[in-house]
């Protein structure tokens, strides 16, 4: 068995030590933006085993459990923190809020593998899809 990692980047940064919350382990890292300077955010992750000899089929299947208990975890940590730092303006996410999702590979040699990126991006609507599903 492998240890993977599923982890994401919040769009904004929860003031709590670096440590483990309930199934997430959470960190601040430093985004560096030329024009803005860096930027400081908090990445979630969750751990977990995985059988690196399961066929891709089986691994997409883990990557979707995986990723909705990391949405799960993460919005129940935020609801914890905008609850004890009063902060109305920190709100639950969507995974295209989260997106991209990485997943880490951590064979048992300890070398960390770079495995893969899963990306959200809203829905638009064109037009005419709006005004025929209000129609509905």
């Amino acid at each position: 068995m492998s240890r993977d990692w599923a982890t994401a980047r919040l769009p904004y940064l929860l003031r709590l030590p670096d440590g483990q919350y309930g199934s997430l382990e959470i960190g601040r890292v430093a985004l560096d933006f030329r024009e803005e300077g860096t930027i400081n955010r908090t990445q979630v992750r969750l751990l977990f085993d995985a059988d690196p000899a399961e066929n891709e089929d089986r691994r997409q299947g883990v990557a979707k459990r995986k990723e909705n208990e990391l949405l799960l975890a993460t919005n129940r940590l935020i609801r914890w923190y905008r609850t004890i730092a009063k902060q109305p303006t920190v709100h639950e996410l969507t995974k295209v809020d989260l997106s991209p999702i990485r997943f880490l590979l951590e064979p048992p040699d300890g070398e960390r593998n770079y495995c893969e990126d899963r990306n959200y991006e809203p829905t638009i609507w064109r037009e005419e899809e709006k005004s025929h599903s209000r129609l509905r």
